[in-house]
């Protein structure tokens, strides 16, 4: 595919569903990601999961 490592991806609408996903799956090529939503409870759980999977 492609290398997505450092690069900047902004991502919105992450809350939920394939928004979600696709957060978690650029997240997991090295992309760092921008995200904005709407629920801000939301987007803290997804930085908490993402944050474990990158130690």
């Amino acid at each position: 595919m492609f290398n997505l490592k450092g690069k900047i991806v902004v991502i919105t609408r992450p809350s939920s569903g394939l928004g979600d996903q696709t957060a978690r799956c650029f997240d997991k090529e090295g992309s760092n990601l921008v995200v904005m939503a709407r629920r801000l409870e939301r987007l803290r759980l997804l930085q908490e999961e993402v944050e474990k999977l990158d130690i």
